[in-house]
């Protein structure tokens, strides 16, 4: 892979952020480390163990049956991985310090739709993504969020302070929802995409929460409106201005497939990144903007 270019080109030389913060999505961080940090401890045979020792094996967080082991990790190696991850960001960022954002457990989307990311949940997590996930807020700031997602937070915080940080994410859905030249930190050397910095202008995080209602999103289970696409949503929301008149054009495409605003409605209200409070405590769940009864 070359080397990433982060000069004049990318917007480093534009963007005076000696003093800010690294405000960082930083769930992938952890769950990247974990993953390639973890281990299998193979197993003998049941008839190896006495009675007590296979209720141990059996009761351990990192016990797999399909696979007849037990997934281990190092903390200590995995904690290196993430700071050194982290460190690389600061300094590809030029920020003074970090500070990190983490999900755990069910947030309020959940209640919204008791399918969103219901395609995961046979998905196996990586070992000790909670205890790193701690381990390093003992060293950053930043927190565990469960009312609310990791997402809700950095958005808000850097809509509120757009001075006092750099928005650091992977997920498009953070980075395009928000105003700014922000970071995204996604590497992969198989396809051979490395970090790069992104802007997203006012109008198009204006109008992103709409599209995205449109399109839905596969990786959290949000349906969005059947036959949508990219090219289609965009087509449906160009050149409109206005909450209301966007709003319309959503609700009509909905009711095209025959299903009801309510279902546009709930999409909405997963894929919006803008209805946590400035208090950080209070889910103001998305309302639409003009009176149902006069959208045709």
């Amino acid at each position: 892979m070359e080397a990433m270019d982060l000069g004049e080109e990318e917007g480093l030389d534009d963007f005076k952020v000696s003093n800010k913060i690294a405000l960082i999505d930083a769930d992938t961080i952890v769950y990247a480390s974990c993953v390639t940090r973890e281990y299998a401890d193979d197993l003998l045979a049941r008839e190896m163990y006495t009675d007590e020792e296979w209720d141990d094996i059996v009761n351990h967080p990192g016990y797999d049956e399909a696979e007849d082991c037990i997934w281990m990790y190092n903390l200590d190696d995995v904690l290196a991985d993430c700071k050194s991850r982290i460190i690389e960001i600061q300094s590809l960022t030029n920020t003074k310090s970090a500070e990190l954002h983490f999900t755990e457990g069910r947030n309020f989307r959940y209640d919204v739709y008791d399918m969103y990311k219901a395609n995961r949940k046979n998905t196996r997590y990586p070992q000790g993504m909670g205890a790193v996930k701690r381990k390093l807020l003992e060293t950053y700031d930043g927190g565990i969020h469960s009312t609310y997602e990791a997402d809700d937070i950095v958005v808000l915080r850097k809509r509120i302070n757009p001075d006092k940080y750099v928005l650091c994410a992977v997920d498009k859905d953070v980075y395009k929802s928000v105003v700014g030249k922000h970071f995204n930190y996604y590497r992969s050397a198989h396809y051979n995409i490395d970090m790069k910095w992104v802007e997203t202008e006012a109008v198009d995080a204006y109008k992103f929460p709409y599209l995205q209602t449109l399109m839905g999103d596969s990786t959290d289970n949000i349906p969005g409106c059947p036959g949508i696409g990219p090219k289609k949503a965009e087509k449906a929301i160009e050149g409109l201005v206005t909450p209301c008149d966007m709003w319309k054009a959503v609700v009509k495409l909905f009711k095209a497939k025959k299903l009801p605003i309510h279902d546009a409605i709930r999409d909405m209200r997963l894929v919006n990144m803008h209805q946590l409070d400035v208090d950080e405590k209070t889910i103001n769940l998305w309302s639409p903007p003009c009176d149902l009864e006069n959208i045709n």
